[in-house]
This record gives C-alpha cells, structure tokens and sequence, in this order.
C-alpha cells in the first residue's frame, strides 16, 4: 500500500516506486522530479480501493475526513469513478474534468443544462444524481440538410422553411418533445426536436431515453442570433 501526504488540495507520493507505478496505471498529476502529486478526487478514488494511504503530516486520515475535504464535489468523484471503472483515465485539470485531453461537462441531477454555453462542437457531458449513478452523454453540434433550416431566426421561421423543404414535422407530444421530423416520405420519425435553451437534466434524461428506445435521434435547439442545434446521444459504455 503506498503512502501520500496531503498537500493543500492534492496529495503527493514522494516514493519512487509508488509515483512510477501510479502513471503507468493512468493515473495523471503533476510530476515534482521523480515524485508526483494528483489530485484529491483521483486520491479518493485509490483510497477507496484500498490501494493508498493518505497522511496530513503525522495524522492518517481517515474515510470521513477524507470526504469533509472534499465536500460539495462528491459529485465529481462518482463521475471520475464512473469513467474510470469503464477503462478510461480521466484527470482533473483547473477544477475540470477531462478525458482524452477534451473537458468533460459534469452536472448533478436535476440541475438545468443551458445549450447556448455550450462552446464546443463537440462535448461529453455526465449527469450524476444523488446516489452517485451517472449517465454519459455526447453532444454535438448539429445541421439539417436544408441549408435554410439552419439559418432560421426563431421557431416560427423555421416551421415556415420546413413547410418548403424535403422534410416533413408532426407534434411530437406522445415522445415528451415539440417535434417529430420525417426524413421525406419516410413512415417513421427520423428526429425528435425539442426546442428550449435552459432544460433540466430531469427532462433531458427522459427525452433522450425516449429517443433512444424508438431509434431515433434527439434534437436540441436554441435560439442566439438565429435557431441552432444540437444531437444529444446517450452513450452506454
């Protein structure tokens, strides 16, 4: 079992062998020579395992101190276990978590998602509820093939464009959405649109898994400057 020493809000190994081992195994911090320090959420989740121990000078702490450090960010930990127990090395970088060098979202359930902050085309975004399950999602920017459903300005302008286009749209209510989207003379919905900038991770988990049961893709959009959209699948992993 290795040893760690609490140093502000990271913990650091000043062994050798346990520093060495630690980023073969992924586990991604700050190197100090040949020592190395991670963060408290990535030591938490070792503690748990029983794979460290950790010390704040003489004093072993323990579980529950271990978990008042931590506080209000629990949610942040159940996120990083899940992605970790699933085979990836996330690491947390200015209070953020990411993967794959690409920042991952993260936000307790029910609490509300706003698209129009989304800046990235692509973004992985984890809901965590209060008994620490998670759900892993992509979002990713999105276009219709009709190049003017794109540039519409609000929604009325672009049930106006769609009226023109080669898709057609019914009520979507019976999917919990505004709108079915059907792909042509196609007999079953290719999309289910919802249009809304502010939504509760409550709504959204309901209205993807809906989505994804019936094998149709779920549409968010928004409106800044013009109507915009994005996909959001659920990714099980």
């Amino acid at each position: 079992m290795y040893i760690g020493q609490k140093r502000g809000k990271r913990i650091l190994f000043n062994d050798h062998k346990a520093s060495s081992t630690l980023r073969n195994r992924g586990f991604i911090g700050i190197n100090r020579g040949e020592k190395l320090s991670i963060d408290l959420i990535s030591a938490y989740f070792l503690f748990s395992k029983k794979k460290i121990e950790i010390y704040e000078g003489k004093k072993k702490l323990s579980e529950k101190d271990i978990l008042d450090i931590i506080g209000g960010n629990i949610f942040f930990y159940h996120a990083y276990k899940f992605l970790r127990e699933r085979g990836y090395k996330p690491f947390f970088k200015n209070n953020s978590l990411y993967v794959e060098g690409k920042k991952v979202v993260v936000i307790k359930y029910p609490e509300f998602i706003v698209f129009s902050n989304i800046k990235n085309s692509f973004t992985n975004v984890i809901v965590v509820d209060e008994d620490g399950d998670c759900i892993l999602y992509a979002i990713e920017k999105f276009n219709f093939d009709e190049k003017k459903l794109n540039f519409s300005k609000n929604k009325d302008d672009f049930l106006r464009k769609i009226e023109k286009s080669k898709l057609s749209i019914k009520a979507g209510s019976k999917y919990g959405s505004d709108f079915r989207i059907y792909d042509g003379k196609q007999t079953h919905a290719k999309y289910l649109l919802n249009i809304e900038d502010k939504l509760s991770t409550k709504d959204l988990v309901a209205r993807v898994r809906v989505a994804h049961s019936v094998k149709k893709i779920y549409v968010q959009g928004y409106i800044k400057s013009r109507l915009k959209f994005f996909t959001v699948k659920w990714i099980t992993v």
